[in-house]
């Protein structure tokens, strides 16, 4: 048995369809569905992503993310482009640090897509979630008024309101 990631990613296009399609039906009995794909699996989460009307990119001021995140954004964009990107920025100490690292892609999108993904939220960097990584507990539900708690609250709340 080896990783699972590593053996979705390998899959041929015509059994990522299969998955695909049973994903579309497995949605169909849910108002939302979350699907946590890793961009750097491009061809695995360029093709499931591209099924979703919206998409949340997470990004991080590491930037190895933002050229990926640029590239998870042209990709959808060429391919499918009625759907919507949201942007997520992740692991800042700061909200301003997060506008930066949300300035500094959409800028960069903007001059050479002309698409202006807009920004949903910034999550900061938090030292309760990696309590709640050690103690395998939610971080809602063990610290709900954390920064980061209070952080994924009002991003699921803009999400919401969007739909």
């Amino acid at each position: 048995s080896g990783n699972q990631e590593d053996t979705l990613s390998s899959l041929p296009i015509g059994r990522l369809q299969l998955l695909s399609d049973d994903l579309a039906i497995t949605a169909k009995f849910y108002d939302k569905v979350i699907l946590d794909v890793n961009s750097e699996k491009q061809k695995y989460s360029n093709f499931i992503s591209g099924t979703a009307q919206t998409n949340i990119l997470l990004i991080t001021p590491n930037p190895q993310s933002l050229v990926g995140g640029y590239n998870f954004i042209q990709t959808i964009r060429e391919q499918y482009p009625a759907n919507k990107v949201y942007i997520v920025v992740n692991q800042v100490n700061s909200e301003r640090e997060g506008i930066m690292i949300y300035d500094t892609l959409q800028k960069t999108v903007l001059r050479y897509l002309g698409y202006a993904p807009e920004l949903i939220g910034i999550v900061r960097n938090d030292t309760r979630i990696r309590d709640c990584q050690k103690n395998q507990a939610l971080l809602l539900s063990r610290y709900p008024t954390s920064d980061a708690a209070v952080d994924i609250y009002n991003i699921a709340k803009k999400l919401t309101y969007k739909e």
